[in-house]
């Protein structure tokens, strides 16, 4: 009985890690429910159901480079045919790990029109700096430094990380929540 029991509380331990490994995850539930996500004019952008609505309201959205300097997210998505914002933080191990990948495909189809925002939930300049660089992470990279609390973070009610919008030039959401290979696969086909 008690081999039995203590291979169950291994089974669980690994299950736990793997969980974690997947997303790094949003805050309490509490604060969830505290969050819900409205354009300013009752607009819900919350989750796949939304996945085809106009981010009118966020085009006009600014945030800081890595310079420091306020950029509109409209300007960027304008421009191309195709952008990928992705949502991640120098602290998130599966955002690290799907760099690799995000490398790939901006090589691959940013001379084709597709650019990517990174958008980073680190608290800390120095952190999200040196994690830009490690990974050598060549495209645009905003963060307002306030970790969960991002502005979009909390317009869009993203609860986990790595999390990606595929966005059109008018800023329709195509596809949402896809990894950088599914990302890939969906553009081929465009």
């Amino acid at each position: 009985m008690y081999f039995r029991t203590m291979k169950l509380v291994h089974i669980l331990g690994v299950i736990s890690i793997a969980l974690s490994f997947t997303a790094c995850q949003f805050k309490s539930q509490q604060q969830e429910a505290e969050t819900a996500a409205t354009d300013g004019y009752g607009k819900s952008f919350v989750g796949k159901d939304n996945q085809h609505d106009t981010l009118s309201s966020l085009m006009n959205v600014k945030i800081p480079n890595l310079k420091r300097e306020k950029t509109r997210l409209g300007d960027i998505i304008a421009q191309n045919e195709l952008t990928i914002i992705d949502f991640w933080a120098s602290w998130c191990g599966p955002c690290r790990q799907e760099m690799p990948a995000m490398i790939k495909l901006y090589k691959n189809y940013h001379n084709k029109g597709i650019e990517i925002i990174g958008i980073s939930l680190d608290k800390e300049y120095v952190d999200w700096k040196n994690a830009i660089d490690q990974l050598g992470m060549s495209w645009i990279q905003l963060s307002e430094l306030r970790g969960w609390e991002e502005s979009l973070v909390q317009r869009l009610n993203i609860r986990a990380i790595p999390h990606t919008l595929l966005l059109d030039k008018q800023g329709n959401i195509i596809a949402e929540g896809l990894r950088a290979e599914e990302l890939q696969m969906l553009i081929s086909k465009r």
